[in-house]
């Protein structure tokens, strides 16, 4: 490949440092510039990736939807009604829900501040693609034609005029996530291994060639140079983000968690969250969001596979490092200002694939159940739990009666912020009785 002209490069090159990226190269207005205002709360926003079985695992364990699963419909995969685990507060509910086993480890320390809702999910016709649903949802729309590729979360970000240290994207599943108009978030994989020492340019540009590349922005000094200005502003910038998190909140002290994945970002949260606490590197009366993610509930095959690497495995990893998460709030004294949220691109389908337990799983579906837990939270179940002709039709999938964006939106209002000013399609929040 031949190195690119100074003249082409000029026109065409963005570019990120290290391993953090931030969305939105070259705005000189990132240096850490301050918001005013904020609640000190946090939001927590865990993307479940591949298509979380909600049925599986959070069944119905009494009414006739259980039976209809456990004996027609899903026999191989359902559990004994009397292994749920059972959330309190469903007084008047004749289809009970609970949590599999394998959530154990967050059910047994925070079950008081938790709720089950039923039947979310994108409305209308969404169709099954992975790519498609979770593009969908990373907008906060109902469809992917007709809007600019900007996420609702880095909506949330301009809307709030937030600084860059208020949003942190741990694990970025679609670039919408963090495609900010203003200030960028701060998007990193690993907050232990944050790195200054390279560089990296977009794809018209091998990266082989960015040492040069970024040698001869810094050298550029005459004033019609305004990228070479705005490329050393950039510089600066990611160099007090890096200093900030190396030297503030990398070194916090937290609990135990996995080692990779969902551990690993579950700790850098608590990171994040402890330096807000404590008031050192990050201001404790600033509202945050951090997202991150699992990936890896795909399962078309061994949903329950005797021998691991099925969904009992991987929701069990999701719950233990949830549970010290949890507990890490709790030391740090800010329980009461935390939610977090799991949420899927879709559910799965409602009939399984097989009745042998070494191949059988589910196909993409459409909507889902999930959890909401947190100090704010109160134990019980919100949504409409699906009919039984929704159960047994050609469908095949359960069909949303609310609104995945009303969970946000519930988050939203008790951060204080307006959620219509988030959500661009003609969307009304609705109260759903989440917090």
């Amino acid at each position: 490949m031949t190195l690119v002209s100074r003249r082409d490069f000029l026109k065409t090159v963005g570019g990120t440092l290290g391993s953090v990226a931030l969305a939105g190269a070259f705005k000189p207005s990132v240096l850490v510039a301050q918001s005013s205002g904020g609640t000190g709360k946090t939001f927590v926003c865990c993307n479940l990736l591949g298509g979380f079985d909600g049925l599986f695992s959070m069944p119905y364990y009494d009414g006739t939807i259980s039976q209809a699963l456990r004996t027609t419909y899903r026999p191989t995969i359902s559990i004994n009604p009397n292994d749920v685990l059972r959330v309190t507060d469903q007084n008047g509910e004749s289809q009970k829900i609970g949590l599999h086993p394998s959530f154990a480890p967050l059910f047994n320390v925070a079950r008081d501040r938790m709720k089950i809702v039923q039947d979310y999910g994108i409305p209308g016709a969404p169709g099954r693609s992975h790519d498609t649903c979770q593009i969908i949802m990373s907008l906060g729309t109902t469809q992917v034609e007709g809007g600019e590729m900007v996420g609702f979360l880095a909506k949330l970000m301009d809307s709030q005029n937030w600084d860059t240290f208020q949003y942190w994207s741990l694990a970025t599943t679609n670039p919408s996530d963090t495609n900010t108009r203003n200030r960028p978030p701060v998007a990193v994989n690993d907050l232990n291994q944050l790195n200054y020492g390279t560089a990296s340019f977009e794809s018209v540009v091998d990266n082989a060639y960015a040492p040069e590349l970024q040698q001869m922005l810094v050298e550029m000094q005459t004033p019609r140079d305004s990228l070479s200005s705005r490329y050393k502003s950039e510089l600066q910038t990611m160099h007090q983000i890096v200093s900030k998190v190396r030297n503030d909140i990398a070194i916090q002290q937290v609990g135990q968690y996995d080692a990779g994945g969902i551990g690993n970002n579950l700790r850098d949260a608590a990171k994040i969250i402890k330096s807000k606490a404590t008031g050192r590197g990050l201001d404790p009366n600033k509202d945050t969001i951090i997202l991150v993610a699992q990936g890896g509930y795909d399962y078309h095959g061994g949903i329950i596979h005797p021998y691991g690497g099925n969904q009992i495995t991987t929701t069990n990893a999701l719950a233990r490092n949830l549970a010290t998460f949890y507990q890490d709030l709790i030391s740090f004294g800010v329980l009461d200002k935390t939610i977090i949220a799991l949420y899927s691109e879709f559910g799965r389908t409602v009939r399984e694939s097989s009745t042998d337990p070494f191949i059988t799983g589910t196909d993409h579906g459409h909507g889902n159940n999930t959890i909401v837990f947190g100090g704010p939270i109160r134990a019980g179940v919100i949504g409409n739990a699906p009919s039984m002709a929704e159960i047994s039709s050609d469908y095949n999938a359960l069909f949303p009666s609310t609104d995945y964006r009303d969970i946000f939106s519930s988050v939203f209002t008790w951060m204080g912020i307006n959620p219509q000013t988030i959500f661009s399609e003609p969307y009304t929040p609705r109260n759903i009785g989440l917090i």
